[in-house]
């Protein structure tokens, strides 16, 4: 009989995702959060900047804290219109939030696993397999510093099981379940993972579908679901799809340099076996091209992967198997990029010409063998798992890992470490006995599967723990010394070492802490930002003539003027005479520019074309203004000046910023080349500036329209499936 793929099986099914989920973040559960990369330089203080607005009573649409000043609605790392943000952010601290966020998507994605595993046919002992396979493997641990990338990651099996639900039953429930999954996924997760997850389900759904639904109705009521939630998450796509045409990423030597920049190597392709084989760049062992080691890390253990290729070989092909091939095929080729020539023709296609590193379609090709690992071990555990089969993956495996490590020989040996040594001993040993458990009595292959299962998740564990990078939440909840000035003044815009000459963390943890936002979680601001081209891009242009000042005190004084830059923390000693040297901290060096504009001034100018902008050789006159009203999306401030005078706002100037004189539009001018401002007649004058970005109201009309349209449909498919 046909299992059914709706069927939850709680509360086993729930625990059992539970423990898998647990056993991965148990570091987060004793009082430790992630930070490494993205997680502290971005996520961490978007999470800081969201939970503000929430307690504060409004969304989080422009953030003046970070890359002076950036539309957060837009930036879909965010997450404003997440749900389960909103829950966590309103109900806990920052830091147990952000830990029990990952904690709960982990979840997530086991107990999505599960479901999908159960839908494609595997028994409980399989789904676990399944489970364990693709949440211990390497592209989720390697995901770890990237909190959008594991909510998107969470929500993919979900859109597969959804879709298989859709292909097998008749009825409206299963596709408005696919609309829920989809809204939720684009609300908070990686838009490329989203992707990945909907590619997945056209790999899986063909071959697990109904035969007796004719194609056209499938496919109708799946392409309905999709574009329901689309609009369900519509909040959320239509400012990102502004934010983009404003802000997409600089794209160094063209397209196909820039979309296939992070590619699948063909050395790469022996971290299948182990991801730490060539190093870590945990422990600086990772070649100078350390950042592709997020996108190419993967492998499920050699363990789980000798079951797989076993399973490959067996004769035994049902839908489940040509699904899981599919997913195999699809991933291998597509995360190749530049080393595959059909790519060429690819990218010319969205939304293969929008998502750039190819590696990141190895997760694919990862739930493909998770599949294929979970089937081999039901296969094994009913006896109906081939000698021959078992032979050939056990064999394929060994000789692999065997070659692999002949020929990363000084770097396994060197850089790896003994856990990394001690877990490949253990995969290889485990993917032997695969061979002698085809023979073993019933009694004995019981026994054998549970201490194969428990080998199999120490060969994760150490794989996931050895690279998932923790530090205790207790280290982030007081500033460094270097911020206490900082949080003393009332405009703390800092400007953080851009020479990229900072010391080592062990040698400054002072700003080790600052680095990259995290300050943002202690109130500071950012006129640098991490490392995402988020920000529009005439602030990189004013990054790029900061790092061209050099040694030139002069042109350095006048562009910290120019963009009201207050602080600047490095570690080279400035000389300047507008720069005063406030702290020195493990040898970081903390100057306030005495001679910084403020965040709302007027000068004696008048715009050109639209544009105004200050030179070196200039004598700007600006005088202070003090503002009736200053939030974060409104800025209110009452002029009384002899002459006409542009008012200038130290805020970026994105589209959807409305500049009013007395209640009455006036065109918005750009100084500095970043710069909000407007001109202002002679007299007394009421000014304003008003963040009103049309995508924001349009998205969220259109997500309140759409979620009353869903709860109806739902609650009428309800009816008509009581009624049949």
């Amino acid at each position: 009989m046909r299992p059914r793929v709706t069927e939850w099986r709680w509360p086993r099914d729930g625990w059992l995702a539970a423990g898998l989920a647990l056993l991965l973040a148990a570091p987060l559960l004793a009082g430790r959060t992630y930070y490494l990369d993205d997680a502290h330089a971005l996520a961490l203080p978007l999470f800081a900047a969201l939970r503000e607005a929430i307690l504060e009573g409004h969304p989080l649409t422009w953030n003046p804290a970070m890359f002076a000043g950036y539309h957060g609605l837009g930036a879909g790392q965010s997450g404003t219109w997440y749900p389960l943000n909103w829950l966590l952010l309103r109900c806990l601290p920052l830091l147990p939030a952000f830990a029990l966020s990952y904690l709960l998507h982990y979840w997530l994605l086991a107990r999505g696993l599960l479901g999908l595993a159960r839908a494609l046919g595997q028994d409980r002992g399989g789904a676990v397999v399944t489970a364990a396979a693709a949440l211990g493997s390497g592209v989720v641990a390697g995901h770890t510093m990237h909190h959008n990338v594991i909510v998107g990651l969470a929500w993919s099996p979900w859109l597969v099981w959804a879709a298989v639900a859709t292909g097998r039953q008749a009825g409206w429930r299963a596709p408005l379940a696919l609309a829920a999954v989809l809204a939720l996924s684009l609300l908070a997760g990686h838009p490329q993972y989203v992707f990945l997850g909907l590619l997945a389900a056209a790999c899986v759904v063909p071959w697990t579908r109904d035969p007796q639904q004719a194609w056209a109705g499938l496919l109708g009521r799946l392409a309905v679901a999709l574009a329901l939630g689309a609009v369900l998450a519509a909040c959320q796509v239509l400012p990102l799809l502004s934010y983009v045409g404003v802000s997409d990423r600089p794209q160094p030597g063209g397209a196909w340099q820039y979309l296939t920049a992070v590619s699948f190597e063909p050395r790469d392709l022996a971290r299948l076996l182990c991801p730490d084989l060539f190093g870590s760049p945990l422990r600086g062992t990772w070649p100078a091209e350390g950042f592709t080691h997020w996108e190419t890390r993967a492998g499920c253990g050699l363990a789980l992967l000798s079951l797989a290729l076993a399973r490959l070989t067996v004769g035994r092909r049902d839908r489940a198997w040509w699904a899981a091939v599919t997913l195999l095929l699809v991933g291998g080729l597509l995360m190749l990029g530049r080393h595959n020539p059909l790519y060429r023709l690819l990218i010319q296609l969205p939304p293969f010409s929008v998502f750039r590193a190819p590696a990141r379609y190895v997760w694919l090709l990862q739930l493909g063998l998770a599949v294929l690992a979970g089937s081999g071990y039901q296969l094994l555990g009913q006896r109906r798992l081939p000698r021959r089969a078992a032979v050939a993956g056990s064999g394929t495996v060994v000789i692999a890992t065997a070659l692999a490590t002949w020929a990363a020989r000084p770097a396994l040996l060197l850089k790896a470490g003994g856990a990394v040594l001690l877990a490949l001993l253990l995969g290889v040993l485990l993917s032997v006995t695969v061979i002698a458990a085809v023979r073993l009595t019933a009694r004995r292959r019981r026994v054998w599967r549970r201490v194969f299962m428990l080998g199999a998740a120490v060969e994760l564990l150490v794989g996931w723990h050895t690279f998932a990078l923790t530090r205790p939440q207790a280290d982030l909840r007081s500033p460094p010394r270097l911020a206490d000035p900082l949080l003393a003044d009332p405009r703390p815009r800092l400007l953080l070492d851009w020479r990229q000459t900072a010391p080592s963390r062990e040698l400054a943890p002072g700003l080790a802490r600052l680095e990259s936002n995290t300050g943002l979680i202690w109130g500071l601001r950012y006129f640098r930002g991490g490392r995402e081209a988020l920000p529009p891009l005439p602030l990189l242009g004013a990054l790029q003539e900061l790092d061209a000042a050099g040694d030139d005190s002069t042109r350095l004084q006048f562009l910290l003027d120019r963009w009201s830059i207050g602080w600047v923390v490095t570690s080279p000693e400035l000389h300047s005479p507008g720069l005063r040297r406030v702290l020195v901290d493990s040898g970081c060096l903390l100057y306030e520019n005495l001679t910084a504009r403020p965040d709302l001034y007027a000068v004696e100018a008048q715009p050109v074309d639209g544009a105004w902008s200050s030179k070196l050789t200039d004598f700007v006159r600006w005088a202070p203004l003090t503002p009736a009203v200053a939030t974060a999306t409104r800025w209110t401030v009452r002029t009384s000046c002899e002459a006409p005078r542009l008012v200038v706002l130290a805020q970026s100037a994105w589209p959807g910023w409305l500049t009013l004189v007395d209640g009455q539009p006036a065109p918005l001018v750009v100084a500095e080349g970043l710069y909000l401002a407007v001109a202002v007649p002679a007299g007394v004058h009421q000014v304003e500036f008003r963040f009103d970005h049309p995508a924001d109201w349009l998205g969220w009309q259109l997500t309140k329209i759409a979620l009353l349209g869903w709860i109806a449909a739902w609650w009428a498919a309800g009816r008509a499936a009581r009624r049949r």
